[in-house]
């Protein structure tokens, strides 16, 4: 890690540490629970499963999975292996937010639930689209071989603030979110789905 990814990391981690402990009311884990096990579940992709959805005043005004481009033929398996799929699939987070400007509803001061954190290329796609605040299932690995400086740069990006220009307020809920998928049992009853 370079020096100064490396102060980066450590600016971010000092920052990290919430003042009070953060107890999720009942509308953010529905908000949560409709993003991880309904939304995300709607993804054909075959090894993570994440769901966005944004709410103004405790109503959703959109959602938006990982998955290819309407009108993308999602069942091309060459499609679904690593690396080629990186190049085919879209992120929850913009498709939300282009969800929503098909729609022609405006995003500025609606939160944002996640069930994985963004990558720096999708926070900057979050705070552009003027969400005031993002809440996501639980504070990612910093430290993460392949995905930690993002995750970082991510946080920088959502946090700094210039010009008047807003931060967002970054809400860990300490959810168990289920990007492996959910298949359901017997009785109907959703369980997470043990494939890896």
């Amino acid at each position: 890690m370079t020096e100064a990814l490396s102060q980066v990391a450590d600016r971010a981690r000092r920052r990290l540490m919430p003042s009070k402990s953060y107890k999720p009311t009942k509308w953010d884990l529905r908000f949560m629970r409709i993003a991880d096990m309904e939304v995300a579940q709607w993804s054909k992709d075959q090894s993570s499963k994440v769901g966005a959805v944004i709410v103004k005043d405790r109503r959703i005004i959109s959602t938006g999975y990982n998955g290819l481009p309407r009108g993308c033929d999602d069942d091309v398996p060459e499609r679904h292996e690593r690396p080629e799929k990186y190049e085919w699939f879209i992120h929850a987070e913009p498709n939300c937010i282009i969800n929503a400007a098909r729609e022609g509803v405006s995003t500025l001061g609606a939160d944002m639930y996640l069930n994985w954190y963004p990558c720096h290329i999708c926070a900057g796609y979050i705070k552009q689209a003027g969400i005031r605040r993002l809440f996501v299932d639980q504070e990612p690995e910093w430290e993460h071989h392949k995905w930690g400086k993002g995750f970082i740069r991510a946080k920088t990006i959502l946090e700094e603030e210039k010009d008047g220009q807003h931060k967002v307020e970054v809400v860990y809920m300490n959810y168990d979110a289920h990007r492996q998928g959910i298949i359901q049992d017997k009785t109907s009853q959703s369980i997470p789905n043990e494939k890896s």
